[in-house]
Formats: C-alpha cells, sequence, structure tokens
C-alpha cells in the first residue's frame, strides 16, 4: 500500500508541476506580447515625432525654395504639406501611419497614448514649427507683392 500511495503522491507531484508549468508559460507568452506591443507603440510614437520635425524642416525648405526660385510647384509642396499634417488632406498611401486618411499629427499622437508630458513637449515644438509658418507665409506673399492687411489677410499690394 506505501508503494501504492508513493506512486499517486509522485503523480500528483508531477501533475502539479505540469500544471505549474503551463501556467508560467501561458504568463510568459502573455508578458512577451504585452512587451511587443509596447515596443510596437514606442516605434510607431517615435515616428510620429519624427514625422514633425521632418514636416517642419520641409516646409522650411519649400518656403525658401519657393522665396528664392518663384516657381509655384514649391508653393503648392508647402501647401500640402501643410494640409497632411493638419489633418486637411489624405496622407500618401504607402504612409506608415493612416496611409490614405486625412487625420492630423496631434490625433495620431492621441490614439498612440502620449503622455501628458510628451504632448507637452510635442505641443511646444508644433508651436514653434506654426510660428515659423507664419513667417514662411509673410515671405512667400511678399514675393508676390502681398503684404499683410493688418486683419489677417495679405491683400495690401506693394
Amino acid at each position: 500500500m506505501t508503494v501504492k500511495r508513493s506512486a499517486i503522491l509522485m503523480a500528483a507531484v508531477f501533475v502539479l508541476f505540469l500544471a505549474f508549468l503551463l501556467l508560467f508559460t501561458i504568463l510568459m507568452s502573455n508578458n512577451q506580447w504585452v512587451l511587443n506591443e509596447s515596443q510596437v507603440i514606442r516605434h510607431k510614437s517615435y515616428l510620429v515625432a519624427d514625422e514633425l520635425r521632418e514636416s517642419s524642416d520641409l516646409l522650411t525648405r519649400m518656403a525658401r525654395t519657393y522665396v528664392l526660385t518663384g516657381d509655384s510647384k514649391y508653393e503648392d509642396m508647402y501647401w500640402h504639406i501643410l494640409a497632411v499634417r493638419n489633418g486637411n488632406a489624405l496622407r500618401d498611401s504607402d504612409h506608415f501611419m493612416a496611409p490614405g486618411k486625412a487625420i492630423k499629427i496631434k490625433d495620431l499622437m492621441i490614439n498612440l497614448n502620449f503622455t501628458e508630458q510628451e504632448f507637452g513637449k510635442l505641443k511646444e515644438a508644433e508651436d514653434n514649427s506654426n510660428s515659423l509658418v507664419t513667417t514662411e507665409i509673410i515671405a512667400m506673399n511678399a514675393v508676390k507683392g502681398n503684404f499683410s492687411d493688418g486683419q489677417g489677410g495679405y491683400t495690401r499690394k506693394g
């Protein structure tokens, strides 16, 4: 009887060990999935923040090129880049985030659950970029001989 009891006890320990091993494997797998998801979100967050930087660089480049050359294609590209960034134009179909959709960079950040601190820094960068946009619009209008009328338009000729 003792041998039989010992065998049952060993079998029970073995089954408990297998159950523990299965539970441990499931928990590890879940942990890995969560880690992978956070890495994907981290990478997308980096790409969205970089898009803000890149769009600011491109806007400046297009404005400067337009001012130097007077070629309207650079002004058209400027307005298109700004429209995409502001969610007023469709993104390229091969864009990494929201391909073929019109969505603001800020909304992409919201979808990626940026923290308040991250939003604060990126909002500061966006505000600086938007101030630069104002300067660039003044310069592009000056090329056409249009100057501020003091009411938000560029109707004064000069």
